[in-house]
């Protein structure tokens, strides 16, 4: 264990002075837990099967934020620290420290919307009988959401797994996503753990369920995995006990006594085997910089720039076609405007009866009773229209995001093949970005109009003089008038708005896409420019940053052996 820490703190320090600060961040992290005897347990698993749940069950408080909407959009670390605050490290790798109030605001997506504060993730502590007994609890961004870099960035820690511990659902109770993430995870972490949240719903379905799931992991992973075991994360958390989560602790902690130093070691050395390959990728992209021959390496970049940039007008034209999957469904939105229109002026009469048959029999006293009573009839009918207009949104932007992601990513894939051929290194880079969500719209408020409509000198006589069984009709008339009006006035604000959030969702998703373009061509011409610099320098220069990358590889490649050991 020793060389391992030594050899991760080695890294440390090679990956700072090769100018790489993630992955010096990184590898002085993963030393001290190394050196600590520590090792992590992820919990996997598609948005809303209630991974957060789960952990907040295994320590024994509502720690991490659950809510109704998919949550967690950054990987959040729980470790035994003895400090009270959160540690945030950045996509540089700085680690600042944070209140602990501010968690939610880090790590949510309704907070911190598609990680626009960059956080690569944030470390929580806490003191329970888990992360005493040398565990690092670890809650992973969900797959399967509309947040596409959530599960981007779940996929990205596999590497870093020691216990992958899947959380499924009965409903259904195992997807093809879910079944592909199981064996990822078993190809990388030293054991798969599987179990079943939401077991107080099940009834008598439960072995039913629990049979099929093993039945399907079984055919499917290439290894042995424990479980699934039935759980209710919200009946330990409101009950204070679960059969089901105090036997998942108890096998936690009684792996954590026997095998601590095993998975720690195993740990160390998965990690530094991951972090020391990022870095001679990017030390070997540099050495291709400063041996080939100058004209070809200028004509490398030369085509590699056009490359790029004719992918880039590519997917301008591939974001034209996206757009039109970008679709409302205006007949299904008219036929709910039409349904809630008339509940709502059906639902006038009443109150406009109620005035007619009382004692009030002027227009004045009618129309200030109308001002108090139609709003809310008026605004409950729209927020209904307005959450139909959003469910619909929402699908249009998922048929959207996933048309121009797959559209620009066939048009990025001859890119990576043309950098590995021209460069000789594989470009991480060169996936599909994912895209911003639409921005959450504000509840719809409309002007309301004066009451000066159309009421003669003859009507509000004839009001006044009635009897009441012939004011109401007048009364009716006169309420279903003015709502009518609030309503045209609301439902005209509420498709402008909408029309304008469509269009706010595309030029976000086109902006992201340019970034990303721009981002693809200096992640590897930055390198190669600094080399060719150096080239400019005169021949001494290009030996000396020749036997500095020389070195650097050869101990980098020492660490790797120790991954072999």
């Amino acid at each position: 264990m020793q060389q391992l820490v030594e050899g991760l703190e080695r890294l440390a320090t090679l990956s700072q002075h090769a100018g790489l600060p993630r992955l010096a961040a990184e590898a002085q992290q993963a030393a001290a837990q190394a050196s600590q005897t520590r090792f992590n347990v992820a919990v996997l698993g598609q948005f809303k099967r209630g991974k957060s749940s789960v952990l907040n069950a295994l320590i024994g408080q509502a720690l991490l934020p659950t809510d109704v909407l998919p949550t967690t959009g950054v990987v959040t670390v729980v470790s035994a620290l003895d400090d009270a605050s959160l540690l945030v490290t950045d996509a540089a790798g700085n680690v600042q420290p944070a209140p602990m109030a501010a968690l939610a605001e880090l790590i949510t997506e309704e907070q911190n919307p598609h990680n626009q504060k960059g956080i690569l993730k944030v470390t929580v502590p806490c003191r329970c009988s888990l992360t005493e007994s040398g565990l690092d609890l670890v809650d992973t961004p969900g797959l399967g959401s509309i947040f596409q870099h959530s599960a981007h960035r779940a996929r990205e820690f596999l590497p870093r797994v020691d216990v992958a511990l899947l959380v499924l659902g009965a409903d259904p109770p195992l997807t093809g996503e879910e079944l592909e993430l199981a064996v990822e995870a078993s190809q990388v972490a030293s054991a798969l753990w599987v179990v079943v949240n939401k077991a107080d719903l099940w009834g008598d379905s439960q072995g039913k369920v629990l049979d099929c799931t093993a039945r399907v992991l079984r055919e499917k992973l290439p290894v042995p995995f424990q479980g699934p075991w039935p759980v209710s994360a919200k009946r330990a958390l409101e009950e204070g006990f679960d059969p089901g989560i105090d036997q998942l602790r108890n096998q936690l902690l009684q792996l954590a006594r026997e095998k601590r130093q095993v998975m720690a070691i195993a740990s160390a050395r998965r990690t530094l085997k991951v972090l020391a390959e990022q870095a001679l990728s990017h030390c070997r992209l540099q050495e291709h910089a400063l041996t080939a021959p100058l004209a070809q390496l200028e004509a490398s970049m030369a085509t590699f720039r056009e490359e790029v940039r004719h992918a880039d007008d590519l997917a301008l034209a591939a974001m034209v076609r996206a757009r039109q999957a970008f679709r409302l469904d205006l007949a299904k939105l008219e036929e709910v405007r039409q349904n809630e229109e008339r509940r709502m002026l059906q639902s006038v009469r009443r109150p406009c009866l109620r005035f007619a048959l009382g004692a009030s029999t002027n227009r004045q006293a009618l129309d200030r009773f109308l001002r108090e009573s139609l709003p809310g009839l008026v605004q409950g009918a729209l927020e209904a229209v307005s959450a139909a207009y959003w469910r619909e949104l929402q699908a249009a932007y998922a048929a959207y995001s996933q048309e121009l992601s797959q559209a620009f990513g066939r048009l990025l894939q001859p890119i990576g093949l043309l950098a590995k051929k021209l460069f000789d290194v594989d470009i991480a880079g060169f996936s599909p970005p994912p895209l911003p969500p639409p921005a959450a719209l504000p509840a719809c408020d409309p002007v309301i109009p004066a009451l000066a409509l159309d009421w003669g000198w003859l009507r509000s006589l004839a009001f006044k003089l009635l009897p009441a069984r012939l004011r109401a009709p007048v009364a009716v008339a006169r309420g279903r008038q003015l709502a009518s009006e609030w309503w045209r006035r609301g439902y005209g604000e509420l498709q402008a708005r909408y029309t304008e959030l469509v269009d706010e969702t595309v030029r976000r998703g086109q902006a992201v896409m340019e970034k990303r373009r721009w981002q693809l061509e200096q992640e590897i011409l930055a390198t190669l420019e600094a080399a060719r610099k150096a080239r400019a320098q005169g021949e001494a220069q290009v030996a000396t940053e020749l036997s500095r990358l020389h070195r650097l590889q050869a101990e980098l490649e020492t660490l790797l052996a120790l991954t072999q050991s």
